[in-house]
């Protein structure tokens, strides 16, 4: 078992195989392995949810505002502009 360095570029190199650069490995020393266990996500769902819910909530608002910019000109290009001229 070995770790890498934070900035270490890791490539995928197909399915499940990774390349690293040579020398890059160094042999693991607080790592461990344990039959049997589950990897857990790192990800709180609950929080993520919110998170969502607010960046949809954002960019309905935006939707919005831009279509009530998009009607303007369009009222202002069909009534202003033809009486410059």
């Amino acid at each position: 078992m070995v770790e890498f360095a934070p900035k270490v570029e890791i490539q995928s190199a197909g399915g499940t195989y990774y390349t690293a650069p040579a020398g890059a490995a160094i042999p693991a020393k607080n790592s461990q392995v344990r039959q049997g266990m589950l990897e857990s996500s790192n990800v709180n769902p609950v929080t993520s949810v919110v998170e969502m819910i607010t960046a949809e909530r954002e960019v309905e608002t935006m939707r919005r505002v831009l279509t009530m910019f998009s009607t303007e000109l369009d009222k202002t290009a069909a009534q202003d502009l033809p009486r410059v001229s």
